[in-house]
């Protein structure tokens, strides 16, 4: 089982980061909102998920703390991404203005991934 999350696996596009908001559908498991957009996996060059993350500026305002958080999102994604079926772009956004543990952070990125998952059924 392949734990990487290299550059290929990375949501960096503004026009697709874009396309992203305007047309994705949200799946929320607090304090973690995930805007995802499925795509045609046979018709794209792209195998698998990819993704990006974000924390506000707006809900935590030390920049060493928004970095923090962003590390324990990708890390807690990043182990449990073979809980999701290939085809997804996903944009995770921060929405608390607490700083969390690891632990509550990966409960909640697991049942995000989970939601993604029964949506796909």
């Amino acid at each position: 089982m392949d734990y990487s999350l290299g550059k290929s696996k990375r949501l960096k596009s503004q026009k697709l980061i874009g396309l992203l908001f305007q047309k994705g559908k949200r799946v929320s498991s607090f304090p973690i909102l995930a805007t995802y957009r499925t795509i045609d996996v046979q018709n794209s060059t792209q195998q698998g998920n990819r993704v990006a993350f974000s924390v506000p500026k707006k809900k935590i305002k030390l920049a060493v703390k928004r970095n923090l958080l962003k590390r324990r999102m990708r890390e807690a994604y990043r182990l449990q991404q073979h809980l999701l079926p290939p085809g997804y772009h996903i944009m995770f956004v921060w929405q608390s203005t607490e700083v969390l543990d690891y632990e509550q952070i990966y409960s909640a990125m697991q049942q995000v991934l989970m939601q993604l998952a029964e949506k796909n059924k």
